[in-house]
């Protein structure tokens, strides 16, 4: 027990979760996926999510979300095979946790390292460790240790948007790639055969389409031994029935065919781009998307800074650092940490 604080490990499978989420949720502006709805869609994962709730004096405090696996294909089973507690929220770019202002860095880190132990548990004796990622300095600061061990990963994006306008960021940019974005967008525009869609509550979209693209394309892009299970379709259901996710999708005329799509998703001074997908041009996809969808879902992200107190920070994400980074966004190092069994809660 931490002095003021308890913690809940939920299996949102059968857990429900607990009164005040969304108000935290709200008040601590995170964005869509640690919404109630969004969490449940996970429940079709086949590497089950944990959630921690951290909570003093009867309210929530902090979250921390986990999924865990094995070294099958199949369905991970607790205490009938070795497990690793893999501390990371698919579909979230950053550390898997989110506290209160109010609780300060020795509670976080004791907090965590009660998370660590209580998973432990429910996983069995097989549990062979926790594993973080993706974090940065001061993050992983929370959770090194003596005996732990960090391996590099791929780098991490961000971009405060602190300007008035498309155009404005655009202006930012260099000469030539501001050149070639304005080009692309022209063209993009301009074909008769593509039809460009952006906006909330994509219920047009089918979730099943979106899985199968998405796990296509993240394939491809995968370490070899990646053991990230692909997002079910309930996931992308989710996302496409909130007013808080914008998401962009390219069809071909008359064919109705999606070829590219991505995902914003809008929350308060921590907006973050979101899942993205496309066939690529040997396959029927076209030149260019990508770039497009950056100028289409900062339009978005520009509009909603709007009424920020302060210039909201836009996270982009891991990968494609270069071409990230050309687009004015800053790179933040990544490490991934492990935590061996013998040292998991200590």
């Amino acid at each position: 027990m931490i002095k003021g604080f308890s913690v809940r490990l939920l299996d949102p499978r059968r857990d429900t979760l607990p009164p005040g989420w969304d108000e935290f949720r709200a008040s601590e502006g995170l964005h869509a996926v640690w919404s109630p709805q969004v969490l449940g869609a996970l429940t079709a994962l086949r590497t089950p999510p944990l959630l921690a709730v951290c909570s003093d004096a009867d309210r929530i405090a902090g979250v921390v979300g986990g999924v865990y696996l094995g070294l099958r294909r199949g369905t991970p089973r607790p205490w009938r095979e070795p497990l690793i507690f893999d501390m990371r929220l698919p579909g979230q770019s950053g550390p898997p946790w989110h506290f209160a202002e109010r609780v300060p860095p020795a509670a976080r880190r004791a907090l965590l390292r009660r998370v660590e132990r209580l998973a432990a548990r429910r996983l069995g004796p097989g549990c062979l460790g926790v594993v973080y990622r993706p974090l940065s300095g001061g993050d992983l600061a929370l959770v090194a240790r003596r005996g732990t061990f960090t391996l590099e990963s791929a780098e991490g994006t961000r971009m405060p948007v602190e300007f008035g306008s498309v155009d404005e960021w655009l202006r930012s940019l260099s000469k030539s790639r501001r050149t070639d974005l304005r080009r692309q967008v022209r063209m993009i525009d301009a074909a008769g055969d593509l039809e460009v869609a952006v906006g909330v509550r994509r219920t047009d979209l089918d979730a099943d389409e979106l899985a199968r693209m998405h796990a296509a394309h993240t394939a491809k892009l995968a370490a070899r031994f990646d053991v990230r299970a692909p997002l079910p379709p309930e996931y992308f259901r989710a996302l496409c029935e909130r007013d808080d996710v914008a998401m962009v999708s390219y069809r071909e005329t008359p064919s109705g065919r999606l070829l590219a799509w991505g995902t914003l998703l809008m929350a308060g001074a921590a907006p973050g781009l979101g899942a993205w997908a496309a066939l690529d041009p040997a396959d029927g996809g076209r030149k260019h998307l990508y770039f497009d969808h950056y100028v289409r879902l900062l339009g978005l992200a520009v509009e909603s800074a709007r009424d920020a107190k302060e210039p909201p920070v836009l996270n982009g994400g891991q990968g494609m650092a270069e071409v990230k980074r050309s687009l004015g966004f800053e790179t933040v190092p990544m490490r991934t940490l492990v935590v061996p069994r013998p040292l998991v809660g200590r």
